[in-house]
């Protein structure tokens, strides 16, 4: 296996790598490839989904020009025909000694039907991590990086971006960038909703973070931002609702004598630690909110009965009854 490759002596000639974490089988190939120091001219990878199979086959029989090794990356081979698929197996089955061939499939189902090539391959599959896993894979990330980031922005990150590594790769750089002049070198939570995948203006969560932190102006301009970007009224009337019936929940059980900020957190529907400053604030009143949430009605209403031509204006109308002072 790879853990006991060593520099420049080719101790596995064929690799078979699995799974849809696509990141660390790069990572693993790149490995790979440094460790045998082969150079440009005897490197070559192929998509099995438009390939030259006898070019290929041709090229792993053949011995490495001015080098010990010759590398070839193959990838996506559930792809092959059944013939050439026959023909790849008589050949791993036998591989000469120069030519390090690595035959990756990302597909798991698909997957399930190379097992004979296992027998003669260095076997290895990289799922997808399981979300605790994940966490710790940004933390460790973060720290590679040279960043300090708690478990909360960790787990952010890792809602907001999903499963995929690459992904997440180019955000913790793009966060170093963007804190490397920072003195504590810590990222933020707010770091994160500012810099993953999109800017201010595109944010998907500034209409939701704009209603929970009571800045009607910001929540108007989302909104328009948000019908101009393609967004549907629904879904924009949906998101509404939710950040105002978690503001309704804060406001009634500071209303009923609660003063337990994390008793509140936790039964408001919260998701974030830095999120406790939304109950430390102004919170609009019951009335305020109990009319917002009829205006919603009376808007959902008039979207499903009608064509409306200019929709952003009643769901404006919403923010300035429910974040009104009154």
């Amino acid at each position: 296996m790879l853990e006991n490759q060593t520099k420049n002596k080719l101790d596995e000639p064929v690799y078979l790598f699995t799974g849809e974490d696509l990141f660390t089988k790069n990572e693993t190939i790149e490995k790979i490839t440094k460790q045998l120091n082969a150079d440009e001219f005897n490197y070559s990878k192929h998509s099995c989904e438009s390939i030259n199979f006898n070019e290929v086959l041709n090229l792993a029989n053949t011995p490495p020009t001015f080098s010990d090794f010759r590398i070839i990356v193959l990838k996506r081979i559930d792809k092959l025909k059944d013939k050439q698929r026959k023909a790849l197996l008589e050949y791993v089955q036998d591989p000469i000694s120069t030519t390090c061939l690595i035959l990756t499939c990302d597909d798991k189902k698909q997957a399930k039907k190379l097992t004979s090539f296992k027998k003669f391959a260095s076997f290895k599959d990289f799922p997808l991590l399981k979300p605790a896993e994940l966490t710790s894979w940004i933390s460790g990330m973060f720290q590679k990086s040279g960043i300090k980031a708690g478990f909360g922005q960790c787990k952010m990150l890792a809602e907001f971006v999903g499963s995929d590594l690459q992904a997440l790769a180019s955000e913790i750089e793009k966060l170093s960038l963007f804190i490397h002049d920072r003195e504590n070198k810590t990222v933020t939570q707010e770091d994160i909703l500012e810099c993953v995948g999109f800017t201010k203006e595109e944010n998907p969560f500034r209409l939701n973070n704009s209603i929970l932190y009571c800045k009607k102006t910001d929540a108007l301009e989302a909104i328009d931002n948000l019908i101009n970007g393609g967004e549907t009224p629904f879904a924009i009337l949906s998101q509404t609702y939710n950040a105002l019936k978690t503001l309704f929940k804060i406001r009634l059980m500071k209303d009923s004598g609660f003063y337990n900020e994390q008793e509140i957190f936790n039964a408001s529907g919260l998701r974030f630690d830095n999120q406790k400053s939304i109950i430390r604030g102004s919170v609009p009143s019951a009335t305020a909110l109990g009319k917002a949430f009829k205006k919603i009605i009376e808007v959902e209403k008039t979207l499903k009965s009608s064509s409306v031509e200019k929709p952003a204006i009643m769901l404006k109308s919403i923010i300035l009854i429910g974040l009104s002072k009154k």
